[in-house]
């Protein structure tokens, strides 16, 4: 409870605390447990007030990472997209990190790369690009905005907690490829296995709303899913099946136990062994949904 409460402030009441605060602070709760050990109330009270301060210094630097210094004026920007491009109504959506600036021809390195949704008109140019490419683009950034709305939705919060820290819109003809980066982090090659299952499903047959929904059911991926049957989901109180999370690693894990159980019933030796297949199928499945958080938090918890 302390450190929910001590989240919930640090986004409420957004302060960025230094490393060496905390470090201080933490060092001054080891100076109270170990000087007044034998109070319970003050060890208690020190517990939670530690507890509290790391979740408020957990969101605080979480909300630290978007701060970005807004000109407000056009500037040519060196970025790398950081995932594939999303095809959207009337643009394609790069998710796309700020590697720095270039001016008069000289470029200076961002020393944070901030993370920014990149807008681009849908032609045959743009349609070419994928995760890894390096761009430079003639663009003006701006920070996460509402549409002003009563009772809206408020979607920069929403961005600033994704770690985004603004949005911009590149017109046709403002922006050049320069060059791609091949490197892939653990999640980037994550996805690129679950697009390749996604791509085996299309090779057996399936397409269209089957292919988006077994697609959703077992990988996670909603790319594919249409709003006639996010809508007819949502109507049958069944929206939730679309969305791997327990649920889905629950079933899975009663599987794999109703199978492996009466192996190690039979052979006592083999239980560890088979604990540990367990563990690792679990994780595997894990992967190839694109290592997301609710199934990896899913995972994590039914290993345990």
């Amino acid at each position: 409870m302390p450190l929910v409460v001590g989240i919930l402030c640090g986004d409420t009441f957004p302060h960025v605390f230094s490393v060496w605060e905390y470090v201080a602070g933490f060092l001054l709760f080891l100076f109270i447990i170990g000087r007044y050990k034998h109070a319970g109330w003050v060890y208690g009270a020190a517990v939670y007030l530690f507890l509290g301060s790391t979740g408020f210094c957990l969101m605080s630097w979480q909300q630290g990472k978007t701060v970005f210094p807004f000109s407000g004026k056009t500037a040519v920007y060196r970025v790398s997209i950081r995932e594939h491009p999303e095809e959207r109504e009337r643009s394609i959506l790069c998710r796309v990190a700020l590697l720095g600036e270039v001016e008069q021809d000289t470029a200076t390195d961002c020393l944070r790369n901030h993370l920014f949704l990149a807008y681009l008109p849908k032609d045959s140019a743009t349609a070419t690009l994928r995760r890894g490419d390096e761009l430079l683009i003639s663009a003006r950034l701006a920070p996460p905005a509402n549409n002003g709305n009563p009772d809206e939705f408020d979607y920069a919060r929403h961005l600033r907690r994704k770690g985004y820290s603004g949005t911009t819109y590149v017109a046709g003809g403002h922006w050049r490829k320069t060059g791609h980066d091949a490197s892939r982090t653990v999640s980037q090659v994550a996805l690129d296995y679950r697009e390749k299952v996604v791509g085996l499903y299309r090779s057996l047959g399936f397409e269209a709303d089957e292919l988006a929904v077994i697609s959703a059911l077992t990988v996670g991926d909603k790319e594919e899913l249409s709003d006639d049957i996010v809508e007819t989901y949502s109507v049958s109180g069944a929206s939730h099946v679309l969305a791997l999370s327990g649920l889905h690693v629950g079933f899975l894990y009663a599987l794999l136990l109703f199978v492996l159980r009466p192996l190690w019933r039979r052979w006592q030796r083999l239980k560890p062994l088979l604990l540990l297949c367990l563990v690792l199928f679990l994780a595997s499945f894990a992967f190839f949904t694109g290592l997301s958080s609710s199934v990896v938090r899913s995972v994590v918890m039914f290993s345990l």
